[in-house]
């Protein structure tokens, strides 16, 4: 079987920000209730003059405001060859299936802002008469609301000072290209007998990378013509063995062992630096976030070990499968943070790193039945509960970290879904609920930097059914339980410092079949 193709990307955005402040004048006292662990935040409550947003002097913040025009595209051709022989479901004996895959990407990412205002003064200009002061009050928060009155896109950007040169370092320094080279070949073996199947294989994954990076001068903002050239490449045997053996009674017992690989992204290893201050960065409660690459970056490797029980029943409807899994892995991809305060911003620093370290281990139950007849209506049941133990450990250079988690791994994960089918209506009911434990998403650089994501759980329904042959109506309500995620921080992720207000989301499908 011979398959190619290929793919083309584009990508555009266009992002004015627009910043001002105030500096009060006059003494002001605060005064703050709660406490900022996972379940309650730090909240001021109270403050000497609570009207003094709205009695101050505003003006533009110098180095705040900014345009944005991003522009990024990517290529993909692809071509895939693939063999096999004696490898169904149903074949015994001897089997062969052997493939090659050949896939080359290529990216390019371009940035042009312009930065507005006085390099020398914190202020541009008196912008009092655009503030908006309102009566709101937030959620969680007990004093008005001050808004930007001013739309970004029909701004007088000409009016502004530009600062020419934090304008060309802020360009430059975000442009990088990338292009990688992929090869693929795998052969397993297959014997199949009556009741157990072994399949041996070997997979050798190459790749040959280049990075074109932006050189940067930190000290002097500025950025040298050109591009520096950071190449790399691989080519690594992954070996696997897999086994599965048919008891009676609908019982399957699997046990496989595997070695992966996986790369960095390419903005990882190619990107230089890249500033936001935006504030559209979930989680990081800061003023701007500034992005890093690597271009030392090695590989993930993981040696995987996987062995699991199913059982069938209900006449092939029903699964109930529990499963052990365990992986050891050598130079994981993660994120280290650091957080600095200048000029009055504060900025979250995070730049992909390699672990020393990393390892995971669990279980995995799996519960699914369909079509079960139940006071005389047909039910869908599904549920899977995952229990996970994992530690991770890196150095920042002069001090290791070890962690009891890896990164973007809670420790229990639950999903159920119920689903009542109404064939009167050709429709169904379903309710899904999800549970996810709270989970590292950067490890910090420093001590109390880590930050990380509460523990979520989100109940949702949906309703459907059929209006005229071929026309179906589908309702959806979204986190009906209106719970909100809580963004956390801290070497143990003890420290609550964001909670988003979602809150609910109502969807109307209209679905032609």
């Amino acid at each position: 079987l011979a398959r190619a193709g290929y793919t083309m990307e584009s990508y555009n955005d266009y992002q004015p920000y627009i910043a001002a402040r105030t500096y009060p004048t006059k003494k002001l006292t605060a005064g703050y209730s709660g406490y900022p662990n996972s379940d309650d935040m730090y909240n001021m409550n109270y403050l000497s003059d609570p009207n003094v947003a709205q009695n101050s002097q505003w003006d533009l913040y110098s180095g705040g405001n900014y345009q944005i025009w991003d522009k990024s595209w990517q290529h993909v051709p692809t071509a895939r060859l693939d063999y096999d022989w004696n490898t169904g479901e149903h074949d015994r004996g001897f089997g062969v299936a052997a493939g090659f895959e050949w896939r080359e990407m290529s990216m390019s990412y371009q940035r042009e802002r312009i930065d507005y205002g006085d390099p020398n003064s914190k202020t541009t200009g008196d912008y009092n008469n655009s503030m908006l002061f309102s009566n709101h009050t937030p959620w969680l928060s007990s004093f008005p609301e001050t808004f930007i009155g001013d739309n970004g896109y029909t701004f007088p950007w000409s009016s502004l000072p530009v600062n020419a040169a934090t304008s060309a370092y802020n360009s430059r320094a975000a442009d990088y290209k990338y292009r990688e080279d992929i090869y693929d070949g795998y052969l397993s073996l297959h014997y199949a007998l009556k009741h157990t199947v072994f399949i041996a294989g070997v997979r050798v994954d190459g790749t040959n990378y280049m990075g074109w990076t932006p050189v940067i001068n930190g000290a002097t903002k500025s950025v040298s013509p050109g591009y520096a050239k950071n190449p790399g490449g691989y080519t690594r045997p992954l070996p696997s063995f897999d086994v599965v053996h048919h008891f009676a009674q609908g019982f399957n017992l699997h046990g496989s062992f595997s070695q992966t690989i996986g790369r960095a992204a390419p903005g990882q290893l190619a990107q230089a630096r890249n500033e936001n201050c935006s504030g559209d960065g979930d989680g990081s409660a800061t003023d701007c976030t500034v992005s890093v690459g690597n271009p030392n970056l090695k590989p993930r490797q993981s040696n995987n070990f996987d062995v699991s029980l199913d059982k069938w029943f209900n006449h092939g409807n029903g699964l109930f499968s529990v499963a052990f899994f365990s992986k050891w892995i050598k130079n994981d991809i993660l994120t280290s943070r650091s957080i600095y305060v200048q000029d009055g911003l504060s900025y979250e620093v995070t730049q992909p790193m390699n672990s020393k370290a990393a390892g995971v281990k669990g279980v995995e139950v799996n519960m699914l039945n369909r079509n079960m007849h139940l006071f005389s209506q047909i039910i869908d049941a599904q549920a899977n509960v995952t229990w996970m133990q994992g530690h991770e450990s890196y150095s920042n250079g002069s001090t290791t970290y070890k962690y009891h988690k890896m990164m973007y791994q809670p420790q229990f994960i639950a999903n159920g879904m119920l689903t009542w089918h109404i064939p009167q209506i050709k429709g169904a009911l379903r309710a899904t609920v999800n549970y996810s434990g709270k989970y590292y998403t950067s490890f910090g650089s420093t001590p109390g930097a880590s930050s990380g994501f509460d523990k979520f759980l989100t109940f949702n329904m949906g309703f459907w059914h059929e209006v005229y042959p071929g026309i179906t109506l589908k309702y959806e309500v979204m986190n009906l339980a209106n719970y909100q995620p809580t963004y956390l921080t801290g070497d143990h992720l003890q420290f609550a410092d964001e909670r988003d207000n979602y809150g609910r989301a109502v969807y109307f499908h209209v679905i032609f079949h």
